[in-house]
């Protein structure tokens, strides 16, 4: 009988996180690894103890397929229902999972799309889960927050055009070189003054998949500095601002950001609740809104006006 002392994966249902020991979530992996035979089309978890969307979403496929749980909550908590059936199947599943038609298609579909997420690179047995935001994602946010949908959408639409990767599978980022400079205390101003300057501006900017240019040479001079700097996913959220995204480390954070807009979307429910932005945007007080989220100077780009304006089109869908 495997024993975890905290629980994996997602919040409670009353809000409560996960506490996600690297030792819990490792033997929660373990455990779903062995019971592949009766959850497939899922395909191998990497063992390493982080507890990201492709974790929670075989735990997820654990409790749907195999518990029969109507609603599943993706999570795995010490001596209760989800860890006792986890422990009480892989007792009986020693064979590895078959290649069956679902797991094959999965594959077909991750080299299609010509994109390995990092946390999964080498392992070509790994789950795959989609990168995409669905209806019921933003519902389940939109609760969470207090807020309505359209409103989630707006920041989505304004942030990113509401896409939060690029053709490349990569995350859009926008590198910002003012913070770059702040964050390295000003040290590549003058060796390297397109990606390292004092004040800020846009002329440098070279957006989509070329913006990574500029991203990756500020990593080689300071790596924390350079994620600490740039703008990530849908809702472009500065790496600076890792902890109220619910990540300890910018390196964690960067990593979730490349899994899936699942992930992206818990970044910004986190980040919203940290800064207490979710009452100017349920009331839809745009300029406090744009404030708190774009900072003091976000009247140069009109953030303001644009959300509303986006605001407006995403509820008159309905």
């Amino acid at each position: 009988m495997i024993t975890i002392t905290g629980s994996v994966g997602n919040r409670s249902r009353s809000g409560k996180r996960a506490k996600n020991l690297s030792s819990d979530v490792k033997k929660v992996q373990r455990l779903l690894n062995t019971n592949l035979p009766i959850m497939t089309p899922c395909l191998r978890l990497k063992v390493d103890g982080d507890c990201g969307s492709i974790t929670i979403g075989a735990i997820l496929q654990f409790q749907y397929r195999v518990m029969g749980m109507k609603k599943p909550d993706g999570r795995v908590d010490p001596r209760k229902g989800t860890l006792k059936k986890l422990n009480a199947y892989s007792a009986q599943n020693k064979k590895p999972a078959p290649a069956t038609f679902d797991s094959m298609l999965l594959r077909v579909q991750m080299f299609l799309k010509n994109h390995t997420p990092p946390e999964i690179e080498n392992e070509p047995y790994s789950l795959i889960v989609s990168k995409k935001l669905v209806e019921a994602d933003y519902v389940e946010a939109a609760k969470q927050l207090g807020v309505d949908v359209a409103s989630i959408k707006a920041v989505a639409q304004v942030e990113s055009l509401g896409d939060g990767f690029l053709s490349n599978g990569k995350p859009k980022i926008l590198f910002e070189g003012h913070w770059f400079s702040n964050k390295s205390k000003r040290k590549y101003d003058k060796t390297h003054p397109t990606i390292s300057f004092k004040s800020q501006t846009s002329k440098y900017y070279k957006g989509k998949e070329a913006e990574y240019s500029r991203y990756n040479a500020a990593k080689a001079l300071d790596e924390a500095a350079a994620m600490e700097s740039t703008s990530w996913g849908k809702f472009q959220i500065m790496g600076f601002n890792h902890k109220e995204a619910g990540y300890s480390t910018v390196q964690m954070f960067v990593k979730a950001m490349h899994v899936s807009e699942g992930e992206q979307l818990n970044a910004f429910i986190n980040f919203i609740k940290s800064k207490g932005l979710d009452d100017a945007l349920k009331s839809r007080r745009w300029v406090d809104f744009a404030k708190g989220y774009n900072g003091k100077k976000y009247y140069i780009n009109k953030y303001d006006e644009k959300l509303k304006q986006a605001y407006t089109a995403f509820s008159a869908r309905g």
